[in-house]
């Protein structure tokens, strides 16, 4: 009896898991683009807290093991069905979109009034939207395989954008909580493809982020009076800041990411606002070391 009750459990099991399996591909084939702040867009926001939430389930779960499986043998279903449905880039075109709507001067009200429209709080839910969509991209880069579908030119763009409003709505005292946001998860996305730009080629990628202005940009932000990251998000800034200080295409054409005097300045100051405090740890310091060295040269020039 003990036997046919174990046949039993390990039966419901593989019918409840491929349940879930099946359930999971549905949300993540309802992700699609829709027009910005219609109904259908609000609608979204269902299918993607359920794929987020998976996601980010299974990414914590990854992190606790020492495996080195591609994303084709690993066990995390959402960030797979998601590149294998071509999604990943649907997921980016959407941000992208949302935040180049959202970044207009009358973006936040035209938000409300389109959830009021339809009997919702629009900014909560974009919120939500934007939070979603952004963990899962978020925990797809996870591996390699998945960033190698990008579309790095929009990636490039989208960072761009995110980087630069962010750094004027501070300026101007706008300030807010980005937890969560892609103001914060822009940082990690370019950490990941720092610590995976030979994968992903670095000339290319390089001249995707000097076309756009991004690392001058980070500076720009983390150079800020108004502290906008916490002590992790500050990390890996600097943890992408370093790849891209370390990369041949830096390295080669300064002048292409560096444009202005006042970058230049503005990456002096990270000493005293973060960066000394942070490399009172040896091996962060080691680590960073292009970056180091690159403003210890500049500083003894002066």
């Amino acid at each position: 009896m003990e036997l046919y009750q174990d046949h039993a459990d390990s039966a419901d099991l593989e019918e409840l898991s491929q349940k879930l399996s099946a359930d999971l591909r549905g949300h993540v084939n309802n992700v699609r683009i829709e027009p910005w702040i219609s109904r259908a867009w609000f609608d979204s926001a269902d299918s993607l807290k359920y794929v987020a939430s998976i996601a980010q389930m299974e990414d914590k779960l990854r992190k606790t093991k020492e495996s080195s499986s591609t994303l084709w043998e690993s066990d995390e279903l959402a960030s797979r069905y998601i590149v294998e449905e071509g999604k990943l880039n649907l997921l980016l075109r959407m941000l992208y979109e949302h935040k180049s709507n959202a970044c207009a001067a009358d973006g936040d009200a035209v938000m409300r009034q389109a959830g009021e429209a339809n009997g919702l709080n629009g900014s909560e839910i974009a919120r939500a939207i934007e939070r979603d969509a952004g963990t899962i991209i978020r925990c797809a880069f996870g591996h390699v395989e998945a960033m190698q579908t990008l579309d790095l030119p929009l990636l490039a763009e989208h960072l761009s954008l995110v980087l630069h409003h962010l750094a004027e709505d501070v300026a101007a005292g706008k300030a807010q909580d980005y937890t969560g946001q892609q103001e914060v998860l822009s940082v990690y996305y370019l950490e990941r493809i720092g610590d995976q730009l030979e994968e992903l080629g670095e000339d290319r990628a390089m001249e995707h982020f000097a076309d756009k202005q991004l690392t001058r940009r980070l500076i720009r932000v983390l150079a800020l009076d108004a502290p906008v990251y916490d002590r992790d998000t500050i990390v890996a800034a600097t943890r992408a800041l370093n790849a891209i200080f370390d990369s041949e295409h830096f390295q080669s054409h300064t002048e292409l990411h560096l444009i202005e005097a006042a970058d230049t300045e503005a990456l002096m100051s990270l000493g005293g606002k973060f960066l000394d405090e942070l490399c009172k740890d040896i091996k962060f310091r080691m680590s960073i070391r292009s970056l180091t060295d690159y403003i210890k040269r500049k500083g003894m020039r002066k």
